[in-house]
C-alpha cells in the first residue's frame, strides 16, 4: 500500500489533482486563501520529493525516511477527506 502511495506522489498528475481539489471549494475559500497548490513553495517541495522517489524507483540510491513520505502523502488525503465530509 505504501508503494501506492509513492507512486501516487511521483506521478505527474498529483499536483494537478490536488490544484483542482481547491478550485471545488474556491467559492468558499478564496476570501480567506490563494490555492496553496499554485505556489511556488509546495510546486518545489513536490517535485523534490518526487525526484528523491523516482530515482529510488531507477535504483540510484536506497531510499531512506519513505515513512515519512508515507505519512506526508497520508495526511493530505486525511485532510482532503475530512475537508471535503464539512
Amino acid at each position: 500500500m505504501c508503494l501506492k502511495y509513492i507512486e501516487l506522489l511521483a506521478s505527474d498528475s498529483f499536483m494537478e489533482n490536488l490544484s483542482r481539489t481547491y478550485a471545488v471549494y474556491e467559492p468558499i475559500l478564496n476570501d480567506i486563501y490563494e490555492n496553496p497548490f499554485d505556489t511556488d513553495i509546495i510546486t518545489d517541495a513536490i517535485a523534490k520529493i518526487a525526484e528523491y522517489i523516482n530515482s529510488y524507483f531507477a535504483m540510484e540510491r536506497p531510499l531512506y525516511g519513505v515513512q515519512y513520505i508515507y505519512d506526508f502523502v497520508k495526511d493530505l488525503a486525511l485532510a482532503y477527506d475530512e475537508f471535503r465530509m464539512v
